[in-house]
């Protein structure tokens, strides 16, 4: 996809006006429209100058899946696309992570990567409430990771949203000409080549040099 956005570049001309010596670059920019898992709406998807997003989010915006979203530090709250499809939550907080355990229902069970952990996470697939029994080790902030179903809801739960969009536009940026002087210096010896050559004529060949100065 970068391919053809990077041939649609157009340069303005150059004055060859020694005082005015810079020019405009027009480039296409494709920003994020939604916010979805770390993906802020606005921030840049794809540019010509500076590339893709890389991030596992980026990559994966166009998609049913959800990444390392931000649900703050309580213990219930709401995810921001829903339904969510059975067995797909994954929260932690870079110590303690709470994973698919069982679902009973229209309701999964998380259940923590720590032996000595009690706590327990319900995650209400239909609406995309999520409740944990207590605080994750060491506490702070959470994310989740998950997917959505797109057919049945999308951002809020609406079907309306159900798909990321992305906003397509034209910026530019301003270059300027810069000098880059070089000089050479040789000796008269260095420039001088010697050429033998054979050179063939009626029944005759002779042979002749010649000296060429560049």
């Amino acid at each position: 996809m970068t391919l053809p956005l990077r041939s649609k570049l157009k340069m303005s001309k150059l004055t060859s006006n020694r005082l005015r010596r810079s020019g405009s670059v027009f480039y296409l920019d494709v920003k994020y429209n939604n916010n979805k898992g770390s993906i802020t709406s606005a921030n840049t998807m794809i540019s010509s100058v500076t590339g893709q997003n890389a991030t596992l989010a980026g990559r994966e915006y166009a998609s049913v899946r959800v990444s390392t979203e931000s649900i703050g530090s309580s213990t219930s709250g709401t995810f921001a696309w829903y339904p969510i499809v059975p067995g797909s939550v994954t929260i932690t907080n870079g110590v303690e992570t709470l994973s698919y355990s069982s679902t009973n229902g229209t309701v999964d069970y998380l259940r923590s990567s720590l032996s000595n952990s009690v706590n327990v996470g319900t995650i209400t697939l239909a609406t995309g409430q999520w409740s944990l029994t207590g605080t994750l080790e060491t506490g702070g902030s959470m994310t989740a990771t998950y997917q959505y179903n797109w057919q049945t809801g999308g951002y809020g739960g609406s079907t309306s949203t159900n798909v990321p969009t992305v906003n397509i536009g034209v910026s530019s940026a301003t270059i300027t000409a810069e000098d880059f002087p070089l000089r050479a210096d040789f000796t008269l010896g260095a420039a001088r080549t010697k050429v033998n050559c054979r050179v063939k004529h009626s029944n005759s060949v002779g042979v002749f040099e010649q000296w060429m100065l560049n």
